[in-house]
């Protein structure tokens, strides 16, 4: 018998968005077979501190919220999961720009400005 109560579930899920806010690497892989990735979609924009991300055999298509963290972000790694960098580079700036006033619209390389580190190997 579960006795916590509704606040200490409240509390629990607290904890769990901060450390989700304050995380700043962040790995996404496929799930462990006999489930399919190629329906599951994976939300980064609760990783509001991220600098560090890595997307390894997951299509880029399935990974949301791209765009709100793109211009934090210090290293990147992408493998097994892109058929052209336009995917990355290109597409989510576009992205960008249409989901911001005309004013605030900056050029390319605002989009990846802290970007020191860069890893694209073994994409097709």
């Amino acid at each position: 018998m579960d006795l916590r109560t509704s606040s200490d579930r409240s509390s629990d899920l607290g904890h769990l968005y901060s450390f989700i806010h304050q995380l700043h690497s962040l790995k996404v892989i496929p799930p462990p077979p006999p489930v399919s990735v190629t329906r599951m979609a994976f939300e980064i924009t609760p990783f509001r501190s991220l600098t560090i991300l890595k997307v390894d055999c997951v299509p880029l298509s399935q990974v949301s919220g791209l765009v709100r963290v793109q211009q934090q972000l210090e290293k990147v790694s992408v493998q097994r999961s892109l058929n052209t960098l336009r995917e990355l580079l290109i597409d989510s700036v576009e992205e960008r720009r249409t989901q911001q006033p005309p004013e605030a619209k900056g050029s390319l390389t605002d989009s990846w400005r802290l970007i020191a580190t860069a890893k694209f190997t073994t994409n097709r």
